[in-house]
């Protein structure tokens, strides 16, 4: 990380978590505050570790044009602090049930953009306040 947004966020008084990952955020469906969704084993064990509600899911199954998957991070973001959007749908992901039954565990709702294949599209950026 950047030292000088290391000092910023430190004065924020933001808590730092080391994970041996570059893409973190691409990595995570962030559903809550304390609840994230990913198919990155580290981020999983670390953060179940600490007291996060985590989802472990199979990696694949995202569409990512140019590769050969994108990521849970990269498609999605929350509307509000009950709304959850994603990029598409999850057809064919084997963990779709678990992936929709964890965010209803979390009293949000679920809205799609597009009715095809999930897709890693980089984020969905929040700009809601708290």
């Amino acid at each position: 990380m950047d030292e000088k947004l290391k000092f910023y966020l430190k004065n924020e008084g933001l808590e730092f978590i080391d994970v041996k990952q570059g893409y973190t955020k691409c990595s995570m469906a962030i559903v809550g505050e304390n609840s994230v969704i990913t198919a990155d084993y580290p981020i999983y064990k670390k953060l179940t570790k600490i007291g996060f509600n985590t989802l472990l899911i199979e990696p694949g199954f995202i569409e990512l044009e140019g590769h050969t998957y994108g990521f849970i991070g990269g498609t999605c973001g929350n509307l509000s602090k009950e709304e959850i959007v994603f990029s598409g749908k999850f057809a064919d992901h084997p963990d779709k049930e678990k992936i929709l039954y964890f965010i209803k565990m979390q009293n949000k709702k679920v809205l799609w953009l597009s009715n095809a294949k999930v897709q890693d599209i980089g984020t969905i950026i929040s700009l809601y306040c708290q």
